[in-house]
C-alpha cells in the first residue's frame, strides 16, 4: 500500500496481474449495460482486449480505440473529445510490454476524475520502476506484478482499488 500511496484496505493479494485486472475489470463488467463503452488504448495487452470483447458480446457495451500520438502514446486530446455519458471505463495499460512507450496515466486519470469515468490502470511494467501514487494517477483500480520490478517471486501481484468508489457503489463484486 505504502508503494502506491494507497491505504493497505485497498489492496488484494493475488497470483499475478493479469488476476489482478480480471479480477477488477470482470467485476465492473457485469454492470455494463448496452450502449456503455470502454475506452482503451493502441497498444493495450491482447488479453485485456479480450476482457472488452467478452463484455461487449455479453452485455451489448461498445469499446472504443482512444487514438495515439505519433510517438505512440494516447493522444489525451483525441480521448477528452471522445468522453461523453455513455463512456463508463477508462482501461489503460501504463507501460506495454516492449518498447520504452510510458502512456500519460496522470493526465488520463484527470480526465477521468473532470467526467465521473472508473479509470483501470494496468501497471505490471509500471510499478516498482516508477514512483506510483493512486491520488495522483485518480486511478480506481490498479493491476501489478510482483516478479518484475519489484523483484519478487512468480506467482505474485496485487490489485489496488479505491475503497471511496467501492464504499460508493461504483464498481461491481470480484
Amino acid at each position: 500500500a505504502g508503494l502506491i500511496c494507497s491505504k493497505p484496505r485497498e489492496i488484494a493479494l493475488v497470483e499475478s496481474a493479469t488476476i489482478a485486472w480480471q479480477k477488477a475489470f470482470y467485476g465492473l463488467a457485469a454492470t455494463f449495460a448496452p450502449g456503455d463503452r470502454i475506452l482503451t488504448s493502441q497498444v493495450e495487452y491482447g488479453a485485456n482486449f479480450v476482457g472488452f470483447l467478452q463484455a461487449c458480446k455479453r452485455n451489448r457495451c461498445e469499446v472504443g480505440i482512444i487514438p495515439s500520438l505519433p510517438c505512440g502514446t494516447v493522444d489525451v486530446a483525441a480521448l477528452r473529445g471522445m468522453i461523453d455519458p455513455a463512456v463508463k471505463l477508462l482501461a489503460i495499460t501504463h507501460i506495454p510490454t516492449n518498447g520504452t512507450l510510458v502512456n500519460p496515466a496522470t493526465e488520463i486519470g484527470a480526465i477521468a476524475e473532470e467526467h465521473g469515468v472508473l479509470f483501470l490502470l494496468d501497471a505490471c511494467q509500471s510499478v516498482g520502476q516508477f514512483e506510483l501514487d493512486v491520488t495522483e494517477l485518480k486511478c480506481h483500480m490498479l493491476s501489478a506484478t510482483g516478479r518484475k520490478y519489484l523483484r519478487a517471486p512468480r506467482g505474485t501481484g496485487f490489485l489496488y482499488v479505491d475503497h471511496d468508489a467501492m464504499s460508493a457503489g461504483r464498481l461491481g463484486e470480484p
